[in-house]
């Protein structure tokens, strides 16, 4: 870690006994990705009382740093009032400590400005805002993520989940719906498997399943469930225009949307050949209101395909040019520090399936060097979105992180010790510190020559 935490004492406000705590004053994210998530959810400097458990936010000024990104922010808790002056002499002492450690080349202009904050939520929509989300967006994400965790805190409570589902019901659409389930995949991936434990996975899902059953978007979900069981019986188009054409006269507009979202891929040019036959047949025979009804779907189809023609055509172009911009870096040599310059929404699940696509079409035609660029593209991309979930909570990451910070060899010695002592010394711990000492791409040289002298320590315990 490039700027390891202070040790300073504190006294528990619960029960008044002294201990000391790791406390960080500069925080480069550049180095440790995670812990933007944990600027991000207010967790930065939380003191846990190791004798009575209590948790409290201690009110120290930090400095948070984005290199790539060239840009750094200093919050001040308004709690301290400190005077301009002391503000200033905060700024200049951290800034101060972060020129002599960042190499030549990263030390810039911006460094010796950074915007001021005086409460943690003004910072996080900031940093937020340099990760390519607005203001507009983090407040819906901020309603989205109240309503979530007030859905899991009653999950247990079909009753009570029942009615704030009932309650919320306006506001339970796709977007929430795309929320959750980013969300759920994210604490599955954070787990360290891919699946939580027992407790939460129950509330999940119990949550999953209440929003199904008794709300209106769950309703179109269930219509589209249909939907896709009716496709999966493979019908002919003469059985799918006799379905839209009941949907259509049950005057059930949501149901006739789940439906045309649904078969959407399957109505094809061919198909609408069929339609407009039917159509010609019904007007002969002078049925005028099946005319008119077999008109409307048709015209449903032809503008629901033109849309959706062009949006992805819009977000494609977007994945293509964005792909190209990080495969120019990987031929210049600047690929790892293009994509950290990145906001974390420009790595979109659109943007991987275009990545994938043209990886795939190397491999097909044989075009093994654009093959390889492509894969690493890939992997630069994977390991820079993976570190910038990492988990803070993972206990090995804990154990790592104060195993980076303690002095060596004594103090490292005693801690390997005593987690001998705990049965925590095992060969999954000690495996991780080998793959951990090797990874050049996650950690500098200077921190990896202390995972290696770490772990060959850890061989001999």
């Amino acid at each position: 870690m490039r700027f390891p935490p202070e040790q300073i004492q504190v006294t528990c406000p619960q029960c008044g006994q002294s201990s000391t705590m790791p406390v960080l004053t500069i925080i480069d994210v550049s180095e440790e990705p995670y812990l933007r998530n944990e600027a991000l959810r207010g967790n930065i400097n939380v003191f846990t009382c190791p004798h009575c458990g209590v948790q409290s936010k201690l009110n120290v000024p930090y400095l948070y740093l984005d290199t790539p990104k060239e840009f750094a922010y200093m919050f001040v808790p308004s709690a301290l009032n400190l005077t301009e002056e002391m503000q200033q002499r905060f700024i200049g002492d951290l800034t101060k400590a972060v020129m002599e450690k960042l190499p030549p080349q990263d030390r810039k202009g911006y460094l010796l400005r950074p915007q001021l904050f005086f409460s943690e939520l003004s910072l996080q929509e900031a940093i937020w805002e340099k990760e390519g989300v607005s203001l507009e967006e983090q407040h819906r994400n901020q309603e989205y993520w109240d309503l979530t965790n007030k859905l899991l805190a009653i999950a247990d409570d079909e009753d009570t989940l029942v009615n704030v589902v009932h309650e919320h019901d306006s506001e339970i659409n796709e977007a929430f719906m795309q929320f959750l389930d980013k969300l759920y995949k994210t604490y599955a991936l954070l787990s360290g498997e891919e699946t939580l434990d027992e407790d939460e996975k129950k509330a999940w899902q119990k949550v999953f399943a209440t929003i199904k059953d008794h709300s209106n978007f769950g309703q179109y979900l269930r219509w589209r469930e249909e939907a896709s069981q009716f496709l999966q019986e493979e019908p002919g188009p003469e059985v799918i225009i006799e379905r839209l054409l009941r949907l259509h006269q049950e005057n059930n507009a949501g149901k006739e949307t789940a439906y045309l979202d649904t078969l959407l891929p399957a109505l094809d040019y061919s198909f609408l050949m069929i339609l407009s036959n039917r159509i010609e047949v019904a007007e002969k025979a002078e049925r005028q209101e099946q005319v008119a009804q077999l008109t409307a779907i048709r015209t449903q189809i032809v503008q629901r395909t033109e849309e959706e023609r062009q949006r992805a055509e819009a977000l494609l172009a977007e994945g293509n040019d964005f792909l190209e911009k990080l495969l120019q870096a990987e031929e210049q040599g600047t690929l790892k520090e293009t994509i950290h310059k990145q906001p974390i929404t420009a790595f979109s699940d659109i943007f991987r399936y275009v990545l994938e696509n043209h990886l795939k079409s190397a491999l097909d035609n044989g075009l093994t060097d654009l093959a390889d660029r492509l894969m690493a593209v890939r992997d630069g991309v994977d390991a820079f979105t993976k570190r910038w979930l990492q988990s803070p909570s993972d206990p090995f990451a804990e154990i790592v992180d104060k195993l980076m910070t303690v002095p060596y060899p004594e103090e490292t010695l005693k801690l390997l010790q005593a987690l001998k002592q705990q049965d925590l010394l095992g060969k999954e711990f000690i495996g991780l510190l080998e793959v951990m000492s090797e990874a050049t791409d996650q950690f500098s040289e200077e921190e990896r020559q202390r995972l290696k002298t770490v772990y060959a320590q850890a061989l001999t315990v």
